[in-house]
């Protein structure tokens, strides 16, 4: 069968994998099937590598690169390297960072496969990943800051100062629909979209050649950089706006219903 689609890229949370990041059922078999058929399926998420990344990655026999910490790098899971990445200027980081702790923000620092946290609890993780309190970060190389709040309001403000105050990197909100209210931030030169549009280059592969999904505001920019746009039942209106298909959540088959259709030679 020649697919007219070499390759998958999907969001991780709330598109592939459910809340409790399980596959949804015949999701396995199904990509089993497509790989068969030498199409892609590449992760694109805002978390790293190891972890939860990792181990459905194994599951699903991903053997090309991936891309995490929101486009920030892109990651070989057969040697855990980064291949490719786009940080946060270090001058910036450390400006920013500074101002964040003597302000007395809670806060997640990224890069790689280590977590450096302030004012919160360094939660307990059974992967490989380093967490540690933000006063053990031995420098500020960093992919990307998330900021954690408690009101909408009070995202919009802090965005809008930390926006006009720094040209050179970029925000975005978490979806409304999450009981907790965050400010990702990263460089202004990275997002999901940059870091597809590298790594389809690396594969050799074509823009029309590309399915993307997701289902929140970070995978604007991945939709953007495919031809065939995915998004979920539950996404936000901007995304929906966009979307060539909407599938259930993944408690709901999600994504099997793209694959069906992939499989059964209608698209």
């Amino acid at each position: 069968m020649e697919l007219k689609y070499k390759a998958l890229i999907t969001d991780f949370d709330g598109t592939l994998v459910d809340e409790n990041l399980q596959l949804p059922d015949g999701v396995k078999d199904a990509i089993g099937r497509l790989q068969k058929e030498n199409f892609k399926i590449i992760m694109a998420t805002g978390r790293a590598y190891l972890g939860a990344v990792q181990r459905t990655g194994e599951e699903l026999g991903l053997v090309d690169p991936q891309i995490v910490l929101d486009g920030t790098e892109i990651v070989d899971p057969r040697t855990e390297e980064i291949l490719w990445s786009e940080h946060i200027p270090q001058l910036t980081s450390k400006e920013l960072v500074d101002f964040l702790i003597k302000k007395g923000f809670r806060f997640r620092a990224e890069v790689g496969n280590f977590g450096y946290f302030n004012n919160m609890p360094v939660p307990e993780d059974d992967s490989k990943l380093v967490l540690r309190d933000v006063s053990q970060m031995p420098n500020f190389d960093l992919a990307k800051i998330i900021l954690y709040l408690s009101e909408e309001e009070e995202v919009r403000e802090v965005e809008e100062k930390l926006r006009a105050k720094y040209e050179n990197l970029r925000f975005f909100r978490n979806s409304r629909n999450s009981p907790i209210r965050y400010l990702t931030i990263l460089s202004a030169k990275a997002s999901k979209q940059v870091a597809v549009e590298e790594l389809r280059r690396r594969l050799g592969l074509d823009r029309n050649q590309l399915i993307g999904a997701g289902n929140s505001y970070n995978d604007h920019p991945l939709l953007m950089a495919t031809k065939f746009r995915v998004t979920t039942a539950n996404a936000p209106q901007e995304l929906r706006d966009i979307a060539d298909m909407v599938v259930p959540p993944p408690d709901e088959r999600g994504l099997l219903v793209l694959f069906e259709k992939l499989l059964d030679g209608l698209m």
